[in-house]
């Protein structure tokens, strides 16, 4: 099973570029201008703009790692199917903060997401397990629309 998942994950993963089409380096040039252009512009969602990634994305090309589709799905604590993953640095940023907040590192699990959006749907998700372990009734939710569409999954 594990060799048919691998191979699986490599036929999609290596016929990508062909879903894609020829890459438009113009179109993404204008789009890159034009997010450069508004980056000064940006209120409302909290987003740090004063960033210096230059060097860690010139290493990032150097080292091949651009080229390599890596996915960090399941517990970064267990073995993984996929071993084109970082659950290395994903464990040591957990560890880094189980103390801080009271948590010995036997005693936390977690995962490190890049978006809010997935933070706030793991935290729904564990928010309402916890609340049904203390009673039979389902927690009531007011959310936003992406969050609305976890709740329904979760037949909440």
């Amino acid at each position: 099973m594990k060799k048919f998942l691998i191979s699986i994950l490599i036929l999609f993963t290596t016929s990508l570029p062909g879903f894609a089409g020829e890459i438009d380096m113009a179109r993404l040039d204008a789009f890159a201008k034009n997010i450069i252009a508004e980056k000064s512009n940006m209120i409302g969602f909290p987003v740090n703009e004063n960033v210096e990634l230059e060097e860690f994305y010139r290493w990032y090309a150097d080292s091949g790692l651009a080229d390599v589709a890596m996915n960090n799905v399941g517990n970064p604590r267990a073995a993984s199917l996929i071993a084109l993953n970082t659950h290395q640095f994903e464990n040591e940023v957990i560890d880094f903060f189980a103390p801080k907040y009271g948590f010995t590192k036997e005693d936390v699990w977690g995962i490190v997401t890049y978006s809010g959006t997935d933070g706030n749907n793991h935290g729904i998700y564990f928010g309402v397990k916890y609340l049904q372990s203390l009673s039979k009734l389902k927690p009531a939710l007011c959310c936003q629309n992406n969050r609305k569409k976890l709740n329904e999954l979760m037949v909440i």
